[in-house]
């Protein structure tokens, strides 16, 4: 963790994107899921600093419930909200909730935290391909304010998150079975997130959520997103050029 220079003010503002998968295979951690947002979302009320909350629920369809909403109008989630039952558009969540802050002045000054949590990978975006999620999330964390982490509930988090942009080290592979640790954790990483001098970081899974981390397919070195014939920018790029000739 970085050291805290003396006489440098910590910025402890935050905007809080949470994008949240509510296909019908999340309906088995349901139980974890509602009372376990809620208890993050109580828990940042409490923090110093003024919050903002995005919150994205999607399936094949998305629902934009907040967008840089101040936490005090923040309304507590259920069941009806958080699980809609389709299929998995999740470039089209990750795409859409950006681009409704990214350029707002509400959010300028702040640190800006973005939250994938998916128990499946994409099916059914319409809308932004990977390429351009990619593309989104490396402009955004190269400026400098931006942290993005992807946490996958049951699947290989690195597998999915690779193509997308995402800091290995901000990625973290969970049990399906411990998604009430898991929020545990993204309280414990939200809070250092704030406490810290950097406006962002590259390394808040790892830090902070290794207790819940499982083994994924970062051991083996690989390409794997490559390797296992999954839409990366560069299979997109390949795609495009054998298209145009």
């Amino acid at each position: 963790m970085p050291r805290k220079r003396k006489n440098q003010k910590i910025n402890e503002d935050l905007l809080l994107v949470y994008i949240l998968d509510g296909s019908g295979s999340m309906s088995t951690i349901q139980d974890d899921v509602v009372p376990g947002v809620n208890k993050y979302i109580d828990d940042q009320r409490k923090e110093k600093g003024k919050t903002l909350v995005s919150l994205t629920v999607f399936d094949t369809n998305l629902n934009r419930v907040h967008t840089a909403e101040p936490i005090e109008n923040v309304q507590p989630v259920t069941q009806g909200l958080t699980l809609m039952g389709g299929l998995t558009a999740l470039y089209d969540a990750v795409g859409q909730s950006l681009k409704a802050v990214e350029n707002s002045e509400d959010v300028k000054d702040m640190k800006k935290l973005v939250i994938i949590h998916t128990d499946g990978g994409e099916n059914a975006s319409r809308e932004y391909s990977l390429i351009q999620v990619n593309e989104m999330i490396t402009r955004l964390q190269d400026e400098g304010t931006w942290t993005f982490i992807f946490v996958g509930a049951g699947i290989d988090a690195w597998r999915h998150a690779k193509g997308m942009g995402f800091y290995q080290t901000n990625v973290v592979t969970t049990d399906k079975a411990d998604q009430k640790r898991v929020y545990e954790k993204l309280g414990g990483a939200t809070r250092g997130l704030r406490g810290q001098t950097a406006m962002a970081s590259v390394n808040l899974t790892s830090t902070y959520m290794g207790d819940v981390a499982q083994p994924d397919s970062r051991t083996d070195n690989q390409t794997v997103a490559g390797d296992l014939g999954l839409w990366t920018p560069e299979t997109e790029k390949k795609r495009r050029a054998r298209k145009v000739s």
